[in-house]
């Protein structure tokens, strides 16, 4: 084979497929070469017969190599790169629908596996936030509470990331009740609202750096970029609690 190729992607895709390196070894032999036996892929990669016939097996069994009788010999050779292509589209397609059908089973596994679940849950790092806007998105729940200090959590999340969340929210049909600290320019805050939110501004002298979202019996706690950390208390007790204070916030807060 002349024309050259970035190894890399052809092990990554092979890798995906869950084939290991012996097999993955034996392939990219057989893509330098037109047909050749079983002896002569053991000899030049000094590996084991036997071995090879293991690889060989693994490799046919996604279609991606083929056997041929040529003058009463048994030679081996590779199928057209477009086929590994093929396998590996189907593969994704297939993951893709096991992703959507898994997402749409999440709440049920989510309160079968309630009592197992930690009461905290922390979330280090500067992806703590990532995590715990995922889980709210797929919690099954319909509405969150929203206690946040805008400015705060734009620094820390980013506009970007935020729309990206709005937009998910949306399409799976969850509302939003957020309270935002009276904080920064108020003018700037009206024009970032997101649509199916109601939201209210803090009155003056309220302010705070870290938020935090109600949504079923979970709560969770995104604080600002200085302190990078998020967590997640699961309690009904803990959420009635925190729904009673929202409430009692709520009717002091200011429509925007």
């Amino acid at each position: 084979m002349s024309a050259k190729f970035d190894k890399s992607v052809v092990v990554n895709a092979l890798n995906q497929l869950g084939l290991g390196g012996a097999a993955i070894r034996v392939y990219l032999y057989l893509l330098g070469v037109e047909r050749v036996t079983v002896k002569k892929i053991a000899d030049d990669l000094e590996m084991p017969r036997p071995s090879v016939y293991d690889q060989l097996k693994a490799l046919r069994a996604l279609d991606l190599i083929n056997y041929l009788d040529v003058d009463n010999k048994k030679l081996v050779a590779a199928e057209p790169g477009e086929q590994l292509l093929r396998i590996v589209k189907a593969k994704a397609k297939e993951l893709e629908k096991n992703s959507k059908q898994l997402e749409e089973i999440i709440p049920t596994l989510a309160r079968l596996s309630g009592d197992a679940e930690p009461r905290v849950k922390f979330h280090p790092g500067k992806d703590g936030h990532n995590r715990v806007l995922g889980n709210a998105l797929l919690s099954g729940e319909k509405e969150i509470l929203v206690v946040w200090p805008y400015h705060s959590m734009t620094e820390r999340i980013g506009e970007a990331e935020l729309a990206d969340f709005s937009y998910e929210r949306e399409k799976r049909g969850i509302k939003v009740k957020s309270i935002w600290s009276h904080e920064g320019d108020i003018k700037t805050i009206k024009e970032r609202k997101f649509p199916n939110e109601k939201t209210k501004v803090a009155p003056k002298g309220l302010s705070w750096h870290m938020g935090y979202l109600i949504y079923g019996n979970r709560v969770s706690f995104i604080s600002s970029s200085k302190e990078n950390y998020a967590f997640t208390i699961n309690s009904p007790e803990y959420s009635e609690l925190m729904r009673a204070m929202f409430d009692a916030l709520w009717a002091q807060a200011k429509t925007l």
